[in-house]
């Protein structure tokens, strides 16, 4: 087989070195992929937004009573739900489907194209969409442990932790490339994360933090600078108006530029805990075939699943547990830090 791509276990850096480059190389077509469904959602969200709010009569005078603004608001939040439901099946499953399945096409050396990874999805952000709901249901789960005192403090925050930053992540490439159903894709996403606990836990850390600097940074500056330079020059509708906007706006932005950035990594985390656990590089070795030849979720279900017997261990119990006291303590320094900050700004010279 001509094999030129080298498939061996890979560190932090080598991972996100490795995604950056492809990302960098299929830059146009990637962002192509998203933009294709996350233009028209935010086109959409702006202009139902802005028509069943009725911002001129209802933010101009923030006194009218609520009896007199309540349809509006009813309207807004159906329309709100609305777009929530399109930009799950199409954002979250199908454009996710054939992003992941873009990626995993070219790390494995075969060519695409938008018009190609849309077409290979087939049916699988069905799958996909189905994972995600079940997943809301198992987070749902745990944030009503997470009410319960004493009980839920300590065993609720862990769990929800690993499970929204690790395991969820892994559910796209798991049934895009596996072509798994819902339920079993997330074992399966719970399977490989936990095989590499911490280290797992640590690199999903490194791409929230990306994420908060490619996503979270811009918006603040761009509404603090909105503030500042608007002023009391134009009225409150206006205001908000003008927020919301550049809001939508700066989200489309930075949403196309770094989610193919994060599903890139995310995939090629995938890969690289099948070759460390599965011995998937050597399986692509020994295949007789030329990977442009072979479907890719063909080539990437060879190497065996090893599954565990048991759903947690006490080990990973364990783990969870001390998950759960460090986010806490985490939690902790970051409120009291805010506190200060915000004492601090309160308290005249």
């Amino acid at each position: 087989m001509n094999q030129t791509l080298e498939l061996r276990p890979l560190g932090i850096g080598e991972i996100l070195d490795r995604a950056i480059r492809l990302y960098r190389h299929k830059f146009l077509d990637f962002i192509g992929i998203i933009a294709i469904v996350q233009v028209p959602l935010t086109v959409l969200s702006l202009l139902l937004t802005v028509i069943t709010t009725n911002w001129v009569g209802v933010v101009e005078d923030p006194s009218l009573a609520y009896r007199e603004v309540y349809p509006t608001l009813l309207a807004s939040y159906g329309v709100s739900i609305l777009v929530g439901i399109f930009s799950l099946i199409l954002l979250q499953g199908v454009a996710t489907a054939a992003m992941t399945r873009a990626i995993a096409d070219i790390y494995l050396g075969r060519t695409t194209s938008i018009g190609e990874a849309y077409r290979r999805v087939g049916s699988s952000w069905k799958s996909l969409v189905g994972a995600i709901l079940l997943m809301m249901l198992i987070i749902f789960g745990f944030y009503i442990l997470l009410i319960i005192p004493c009980l839920g403090w300590v065993a609720a925050p862990g769990p929800l932790i690993f499970i929204m930053t690790c395991v969820m992540p892994l559910i796209a490439p798991v049934v895009v490339l596996e072509k798994l159903g819902a339920k079993a894709a997330i074992r399966r996403a719970w399977e490989l994360a936990r095989r590499r606990f911490w280290w797992v836990l640590g690199f999903m850390g490194i791409l929230y933090l990306l994420s908060w600097v490619i996503n979270a940074g811009p918006a603040y500056i761009i509404t603090l600078a909105l503030r500042t330079l608007l002023g009391d020059q134009v009225g409150y509708g206006a205001q908000m108006m003008i927020q919301t906007v550049s809001q939508s706006l700066t989200a489309l932005v930075s949403g196309l530029l770094y989610l193919p950035l994060q599903l890139s990594a995310v995939t090629l985390l995938y890969f690289d805990l099948r070759v460390r656990t599965e011995g998937f590089d050597l399986a692509i070795l020994s295949s007789n075939e030329s990977v442009e030849t072979i479907d890719t979720p063909t080539l990437t279900s060879q190497a065996p699943a090893v599954t565990s017997t048991q759903l947690v261990t006490k080990q990973e119990l364990g783990y969870l547990f001390a998950l759960s006291i460090g986010g806490a303590v985490l939690i902790g320094i970051v409120y009291a830090i805010v506190m200060a900050v915000t004492m601090a700004a309160m308290t005249p010279f």
